[in-house]
């Protein structure tokens, strides 16, 4: 606070602000911290995606949507964006909308295990059941190699959702083995 007394015209003393209150779990004071930033940088890619999480966070689902397309206007193939606009559309009841978005992140990322867990998750969702056990065969295979990898650098599979995938018809141990790694 005090280097935004000697430079309020500086964003990214506003955005680390903002990253500091979202530590305290000061969600309020860093929307308004965020929003500092968006004033002086309309298009500060950073800020536009933590304020898009946060308000997901508040459940400001139609805000949080206006956020991660404010980025999307720019990069139209922005990964993290596109995966926030797709959870956004499924908490305002778009299945359909955030499977469009989930595929189309998919398609610029075809080895993304968060996204093609969404998009399986969205199919079933949407009772779409065309080559059911190939795409569930797919993600299973999909999940062994990144289990895989990841145990030989003794790291933690990343997932964004990984409880979507006890929704899945997954052989159990995929689940587990993604919550212990």
């Amino acid at each position: 606070r005090q280097a935004l007394a000697h430079q309020p015209d500086d964003p990214e003393f506003s955005h680390r602000l903002a990253s500091l209150l979202v530590q305290q779990h000061r969600h309020q004071e860093a929307v308004e911290a965020l929003r500092q930033v968006l004033r002086l940088d309309r298009h500060h890619r950073l800020a536009l995606l933590q304020l898009g999480g946060l308000l997901m966070e508040m459940e400001q689902f139609a805000l949080a949507c206006s956020a991660f397309q404010r980025v999307l206007a720019r990069e139209p193939n922005h990964g993290a964006a596109l995966f926030g606009l797709g959870q956004c559309q499924e908490a305002l009841g778009e299945p359909e909308a955030a499977l469009a978005t989930y595929r189309r992140g998919l398609e610029l990322a075809p080895q993304d295990l968060n996204l093609l867990a969404m998009v399986e998750s969205a199919r079933l969702g949407l009772c779409l059941w065309d080559n059911h056990d190939a795409h569930m065969a797919h993600l299973a295979a999909m999940i062994r190699q990144e289990l895989a990898r990841e145990a030989e650098a003794s790291m933690a599979v990343s997932m964004a959702v990984p409880m979507r995938l006890l929704g899945l018809p997954l052989p159990l141990e995929l689940p587990r083995q993604v919550g212990h790694v």
